[in-house]
């Protein structure tokens, strides 16, 4: 009786935290909306190599309880943009890296299409790759070394 419980418990959270996302998802197009009513919004997995982080900075706490949602098999989509070739993340910078972290070559994503100009976010920080993204602590580590 406890593992039901458990599973179902485990069922009611996976399916809150579901219902979140697509609010989340919904909030985001409806703003990209407002601003280019010409975008549309499709379901996709992407490669994680043509991924490009639109932040920087990785909050280790949200690292932390991202890494712990892969090991549980629960990867939520991300939210990207494409231009060119590559596809610039919206919403989850951190569940992208984790996926490049761990090798995986594809993860689900929604994927805006239109002409936004939140990809440039990529540009003026110098992001290329998942690969330049840093954790908060070490990036403070080096603006306190001479």
């Amino acid at each position: 009786v406890s593992a039901f419980l458990l599973n179902r418990s485990s069922d009611l959270l996976r399916a809150s935290i579901e219902n979140i996302i697509s609010e989340n998802v919904e909030r985001i197009f409806t703003f990209f909306q407002t601003l280019h009513p010409n975008v549309t919004l499709r379901h996709i997995r992407v490669e994680v190599a043509s991924l490009i982080p639109t932040q920087k900075l990785l909050d280790p706490t949200e690292l932390t309880l991202r890494k712990q949602q892969f090991k549980q098999g629960v990867i939520y989509p991300i939210v990207v943009a494409k231009r060119g070739l590559f596809y610039h993340i919206i919403d989850g910078n951190h569940r992208a890296y984790i996926a490049y972290k761990k090798g995986l070559v594809e993860i689900p994503a929604f994927f805006i299409e239109g002409d936004l100009g939140i990809v440039k976010s990529s540009d003026k920080l110098g992001l290329k790759s998942l690969k330049d993204m840093v954790l908060v602590s070490e990036a403070k580590a080096t603006r306190s070394t001479p």
